[in-house]
């Protein structure tokens, strides 16, 4: 029997489920059902209504299925040295483009026969969880087992079958009832006990990926890291194994000073560019500057 007539399959460090393209009217019935019971704030509205795809899309071949994948992140730990002090953050890949994930799943579908092709926009986490590939946890984070949630998610539309697949009702993980870690440490806030959804321009990273000026009222507390916001996952008691032993990236006094200095991602010297290749989109990143001044300020109390 081939892994595509499996109800999930692992190939390549890539797990992966096959759902009939039907599945997409419920997953628009659910998020009809999602913009009834919150209330969304503009930013939240223009993703639901505009910006998913809740619709089969149409191309060059039969759209009979859709394939859910995830991954895992490349994780490490950054290690700022500044005026004989340190300060440390997570850093990730999530912002690179997943081409070889891509190619490698076009290629084991080619391989058997059958097209594949990726989609953007569509409602990931919840196509993950409804086809049992994940798990939500709170806030609306998606969990993979042993990976925690430190993943990264894939959707595709394809000309195989979908056979022996899982389709089943939404829930969270009951550990996520019982413990309220994130909701105690969210820096500012952002993530409510009874609401599934965090306000999202509460959340510290709506603010740190953004050019525009950090409000006023964020604390100066709150600032841990180059981008987004990892505080809610890595004080996850389910996240602790895989934040074991990560490994340490070393930026020197010189090397964080020119990142200080210098006007966006592009700017930094070769030598950063290569170590923090988790950023390197080719796009300029302006706010990474400013989000180590923050970081160092909060961190080690300096005034730069």
């Amino acid at each position: 029997m081939s892994m595509l007539d499996t109800a999930r399959a692992t190939v390549e460090g890539i797990k992966f489920t096959i759902i009939p393209i039907e599945c997409l009217e419920e997953i628009k019935t659910d998020m009809q059902l999602l913009s009834a019971r919150y209330e969304l704030n503009d930013f939240q509205r223009e993703i639901v209504n505009d910006r998913y795809v809740l619709d089969p899309p149409q191309g060059e071949f039969p759209s009979k299925s859709l394939v859910i994948a995830v991954w895992q992140l490349s994780i490490a730990r950054a290690s700022f040295h500044y005026r004989g002090r340190c300060a440390s953050c997570i850093v990730d890949d999530s912002f690179t483009p997943a081409t070889d994930i891509h190619d490698r799943l076009s290629k084991l579908f080619s391989a058997q026969g059958y097209a594949l092709k990726y989609v953007s926009w569509l409602p990931l986490k919840r196509l993950a969880v409804r086809s049992g590939l994940c798990e939500y946890g709170r806030n609306n984070i998606t969990y993979c087992g042993d990976w925690g949630s430190f993943i990264r998610l894939g959707a595709y539309v394809s000309s195989v079958p979908a056979e022996n697949y899982v389709w089943r009702e939404v829930k969270s993980m009951g550990a996520c009832s019982r413990c309220g870690k994130c909701i105690a440490n969210c820096p500012t806030g952002a993530i409510l006990p009874n609401r599934f959804l965090i306000d999202n321009v509460k959340c510290l990273t709506y603010h740190n990926d953004s050019d525009q000026g950090i409000p006023d009222w964020v604390p100066r507390s709150a600032h841990h890291c180059l981008v987004e916001c990892t505080r809610c996952q890595e004080i996850c008691p389910l996240n602790s194994r895989r934040l074991t032993n990560l490994k340490t990236i070393e930026f020197t006094e010189a090397e964080t000073e020119a990142m200080l200095s210098a006007g966006s991602f592009l700017g930094f010297p070769e030598s950063v560019r290569e170590k923090l290749w988790y950023y390197d989109t080719g796009e300029p990143f302006k706010f990474l500057p400013r989000n180590l001044r923050l970081m160092l300020d909060n961190l080690l109390g300096a005034e730069n």
